[in-house]
């Protein structure tokens, strides 16, 4: 390697204009020159291509969907159609730090035969180190599955990098998720192939969007186990993971609807939640949705009572 590989970085967008064209500066500002920009416009309406084209003359592709086929389509096609050497991602409403391509870059040139995936960490708390597990910060770092169903903040679509070889033969996302895709893939990818932390954060992911995915509590609760679900019809990458691993994704998909079902306040579909993934010996262990589950039959109780003090009674019959 000499230094002057080519990396596209592929950012899918839907109506965010001004957030995209934020991203794609935050990639045109790396320290590694031979860094472009692949935006693929998920079927926007408010002129976010030809924004972009104007406003990017140069080293940034701009492709459009006819219509909006979500994240994990728009992200394949980017893959698909750039020509670059190596491929990164980066959402739309949060940025690349100026030495992102860079530091992961360093891996693959100490190691010209690795064909894995480097990856790099998102602002905020780091990853909490599972016990006999590698050091989340360590450069050269190595998850497994383990490691990322004990915290899911080891790794972020933001922060991979690959070559495109990789993520074309092994590693394109299920179109047919349309949340949680990037577990899916993660899981998927760690029973294959090697992951290499390059040891320092890479993105920042900003609070800009109201429409994060984290936020939409229905969506989540709708679709809270797409991802075993998933699993469970690749009978290889079931078979890799394992029973144990699969009970472990199971209670924390448990966990994201029973979180999802308190925020909504919808007190009965989180009892019932509460109660089918007790039955199942998956129950999230964090003593935090015991209590609410008490909390919202107490809740249910009080409502009850309060209705029945103030409906009106029927007069007795007079004698």
């Amino acid at each position: 390697m000499t230094g002057d590989e080519s990396v596209a970085i592929v950012i899918p967008t839907y109506q965010r204009r001004e957030l995209a064209a934020r991203a794609v500066e935050s990639v045109l500002a790396q320290s590694h020159a031979a860094t472009t920009a692949v935006v693929v416009d998920d079927g926007s309406t408010d002129g976010t291509a030809e924004f972009l084209r104007m406003r990017f003359p140069t080293r940034v592709s701009v492709l459009v969907n006819p219509r909006n086929l979500q994240r994990s389509a728009s992200r394949n096609r980017g893959v698909r159609e750039c020509a670059a050497e190596f491929v990164g991602f980066l959402d739309s409403d949060d940025r690349l730090l100026p030495d992102a391509v860079e530091r992961r870059l360093a891996l693959f040139r100490e190691d010209p035969d690795f064909d894995g995936v480097v990856f790099g960490l998102r602002s905020g708390r780091p990853p909490r180190r599972r016990e006999g597990g590698p050091d989340p910060l360590a450069r050269g770092a190595r998850p497994g599955p383990d490691d990322y169903l004990h915290d899911a903040r080891w790794l972020h679509c933001n922060g991979l990098l690959a070559r495109r070889s990789l993520w074309r033969e092994r590693g394109l996302f299920d179109e047919s998720l349309l949340s949680r895709e990037y577990t899916e893939l993660f899981l998927r990818l760690l029973t294959t192939v090697e992951f290499r932390g390059c040891g320092a954060v890479v993105t920042d992911v900003l609070p800009d969007a109201s429409d994060r995915v984290r936020e939409r509590w229905d969506a989540i609760a709708e679709h809270w186990n797409v991802v075993s679900r998933a699993l469970e019809a690749r009978p290889e990458v079931h078979a890799a993971l394992g029973p144990e691993r699969m009970a472990v994704l199971r209670r924390s998909e448990y966990g994201d609807r029973l979180r999802a079902l308190y925020r909504m306040g919808l007190g009965r579909d989180y009892r019932e939640t509460w109660r089918a993934a007790r039955a199942a010996g998956l129950a999230p262990r964090d003593p935090a949705f015991r209590r609410r589950y008490f909390l919202s039959f107490l809740r249910s109780r009080a409502r009850r009572a309060a209705a029945d003090a103030t409906a009106p009674h029927p007069k007795e019959n007079s004698p």
